[in-house]
């Protein structure tokens, strides 16, 4: 409820007042001096205070006063008085008073009298909040606001930010440089017609230059120094005047531009990145077609790159990148950048190419002396060059020899000295491809050819390349496949004791049942796993059926020792021990009755962590067998620093026995070495009786090969282990020329 402090001294008018008033559906206070009215106001919040001039004690005057200043402009104050003469009531006004009432007061009228003043003094406190948060609201903005007539006179309410700084009675002409005036008016006299708000784009510069929109292309010249970009919204508030708000976007402008440039190019190097190539190549494929012209996609990758990164770290790695595409554009030398209009580009823009200068080392590079050429970097350590209106393919093979040149130079990385190499594709428009995804991919199909020729060479693409990529990619999803459904078996080929004839151990060997191709041996998807990571997969796979089965033979009463090939990526896999330790535990085979052989190119960048994991599954059990020793790094370092127990002599020496002098010296020297150093060594690929007498008489410990035994099943091999057979080995003078019998017929199927 509104409540009214009414303050008189006579007790009958401030009574009578207060009863006019409740009467109105007032609340009321009443004071019977200006002490006392002071103290009301003060105790409870009043909405309108009438006062009486004479009072004892403080004045009506006075304490209209006083109120004024503590409750401010806003509350309605009434003076009551029985003085009507004008000094009075300008004493009154001049007090702060809101209105003047003289008594005797007409009780009927006073409520309506009242009610008229609240409703002013509310609509003036409407406006004023209005005024003050319109206030607030400029204040907060960043930019110049400005009122414009018609004829661009212009009234500036707020100045702010960098250009020009309106100033009252001052045009938009004789202000902004004329293009931007002249944008300005204009838009200022499309708002006034009612056409809406109207948006500006500008930019002012140092010099007291300016153009229209983002590029400067208003004025014919490009913007000097100090340049700075504004947009400037038109919106009509009358029918001859506008508001326009001035706001300085030069930030928000270069923000724009370092997004749009990552979005372009790559952050280390410079190059346009992979999107950026693929637009540049679809619009010049567009372009040739129709000037019936060829271009070509060079394909470039680091040859060892990878291992610059394992080896040297990331940084190592960043700082080759940068340097490969410093030579890269040193192989094209740029002698000149052009602009040329692209039609195929969006209206507006530039197309800008690096014009590749002649090279006097060659006649086809001498003839390739004004081309266009463009370079990018794909991502990892892959690059292309685009090689424009090329009359003969020719002249990019000697760009490609260039640029392979150039990488072929020793990198310095800190204080050490890199060489790498590079392998190059070439594809070219229209003989290999009418379209950017597709020329780019036979690029990289020739690229990958030229790394299969034994890298640090360059291969045009030919439609073989992309048969034999179909094929490798359907391997790869057939892999998948039989992985996920179990394609995958073994077969296990016994080890026997060269000395008692008895069988000490079984090699698991991996065979895929492909539904449609048969039984397929490990040569035929392997190196295909390999590339593709899926070899670790398939490697647990293998490791989990091959123990179960020696957990069976072992469960029978018949434990054999089983060895599992890893391969070099599951040898550096983090979760090797981990992996083996759980399927050991899962299957229920102790430790000892398994063997794990590795490969010397496993073990050739002799990782300490792969050192650790080696130790740790000895310290667990795990037998380790160094297999093929004798071929590839063979490094005696291996034998020293590695926890193995087994060495297995390659099979290329064990076939050129007994009628090669070398192979029985190597062999003789390996079984030496072995036993000084207290490791067991078997052979394997012993497939004749002369072969196995004359390891036998070299001290070779274990025989595994066709002679001895084929590759069998699980099945099988736990009915050998039950009937327990001895190897019938050769005697001097006692050599069979066939392999003996074995104890049990092999089930069919297997080789």
């Amino acid at each position: 409820m509104t409540r009214i402090l009414v303050a008189d001294d006579d007790p009958t008018s401030r009574l009578y007042m207060g009863a006019a008033l409740q009467r109105a559906g007032f609340d009321v206070l009443l004071a019977a001096d200006g002490h006392e009215a002071l103290g009301r106001f003060a105790g409870a919040a009043c909405d309108m205070v009438m006062l009486d001039v004479d009072m004892p004690g403080a004045s009506g005057l006075e304490v209209c006063a006083t109120l004024r200043a503590q409750a401010g402009d806003l509350l309605p104050i009434v003076m009551v008085t029985g003085r009507d003469d004008a000094q009075s009531i300008d004493a009154a006004y001049a007090c702060g008073a809101t209105d003047y009432l003289a008594k005797p007061v007409n009780g009927a009228l006073l409520g309506h009298r009242v009610r008229q003043l609240l409703h002013a003094a509310k609509a003036q406190q409407a406006l004023h909040t209005a005024q003050a948060s319109q206030a607030a609201m400029i204040d907060a903005i960043p930019d110049t606001l400005m009122r414009l007539d018609a004829d661009g006179s212009m009234l500036p309410l707020q100045v702010a930010g960098a250009g020009p700084s309106p100033q009252p009675g001052q045009t938009l002409r004789n202000t902004y440089p004329g293009p931007v005036a002249e944008r300005l008016q204009a838009g200022l006299a499309q708002a006034l017609a009612g056409a809406g708000v109207q948006d500006c784009e500008f930019w002012l510069d140092g010099n007291h230059g300016g153009g229209i929109g983002g590029t400067g292309a208003g004025t014919g010249t490009g913007p000097g120094p100090g340049r700075r970009d504004f947009i400037a919204r038109i919106a009509r508030v009358g029918p001859t005047q506008a508001l326009c708000l001035l706001r300085d976007v030069s930030d928000r402008q270069r923000a724009a531009h370092r997004i749009a440039r990552l979005a372009a190019y790559d952050s280390l190097t410079g190059l346009p990145n992979r999107d950026s190539f693929a637009q540049r190549l679809s619009r010049e494929i567009q372009r040739a077609s129709w000037n019936g012209t060829r271009l070509a996609t060079l394909f470039m990758d680091l040859d060892g790159f990878k291992h610059v990164n394992d080896m040297l770290g990331f940084e190592a790695g960043d700082t080759v990148l940068r340097a490969a595409a410093d030579r890269l554009r040193t192989a094209l030398r740029p002698s000149d950048v052009l602009g040329r209009g692209d039609d195929a580009a969006a209206p507006g823009q530039i197309d800008v190419a690096l014009v590749a200068a002649g090279d006097a080392r060659g006649a086809h590079d001498s003839r390739y002396s004004d081309q266009d050429a463009q370079l990018a970097r794909l991502g990892g350590d892959e690059f292309t060059t685009l090689l424009l209106d090329l009359g003969d393919p020719g002249h990019a093979l000697a760009v490609a020899r260039r640029i392979a040149e150039q990488m072929r130079k020793p990198f310095v990385v800190g204080d050490s000295e890199l060489q790498l190499s590079a392998s190059i594709g070439i594809a070219v428009y229209p003989d290999d491809g009418t379209d950017a995804a597709t020329l780019l991919r036979h690029a990289d199909a020739a690229m990958s050819h030229a790394k299969a020729q034994g890298r640090n060479n360059c291969q045009f693409y030919s439609a073989a390349l992309s048969e034999t990529a179909r094929q490798r990619s359907a391997l790869e999803r057939e892999l998948r496949l039989a992985l996920a459904e179990g394609q995958f078996e073994l077969a296990f080929q016994p080890q026997f004791n060269a000395a008692s004839g008895v069988m000490c151990a079984v090699e698991a060997l991996l065979r895929w049942q492909h539904p449609q191709r048969g039984l397929l041996p490990p040569l035929a998807f392997t190196p295909m796993a390999e590339e593709s990571g899926l070899i670790v997969p398939i490697g647990h796979h293998a490791l989990r059926l091959a123990c179960n089965a020696a957990a069976g033979w072992a469960a029978a009463g018949h434990p054999v020792r089983v060895a599992v090939n890893l391969s070099p990526l599951q040898v550096k896999d983090p979760d090797l021990v981990q992996v083996v330790t759980e399927t050991l535990a899962r299957t229920g085979l102790a430790p000892q009755w398994l063997e794990l052989e590795l490969t010397e190119a496993a073990l050739a960048e002799d990782d300490p962590i792969v050192v650790a994991a080696l130790h740790a599954l000895r310290r667990l059990g795990v037998e380790l067998t160094l297999d093929d020793f004798g071929v590839g790094y063979s490094c005696l370092q291996y034998l020293n620093r590695l926890p193995l127990t087994h060495l297995k002599i390659d099979r290329s020496f064990v076939a050129r026995l007994p009628g090669s002098a070398d192979s029985a010296a190597v062999v003789s020297a390996i079984v030496a070495m072995a036993a000084s150093l207290n490791l067991r060594v078997t052979a394997e690929g012993v497939e004749t009786a002369e072969q196995a007498r004359a390891l036998v008489a070299m001290g070779c410990q274990g025989l595994q090969g066709f002679w001895a035994g084929p590759p069998t099943t699980a099945t099988q091999v736990a009915r050998l282990l039950a009937a327990a057979p001895r190897l019938a080995l050769p005697q001097t003078n006692d050599v069979p020329t066939t392999p003996p019998p074995p104890a049990v017929a092999p089930e069919k199927g297997l080789p």
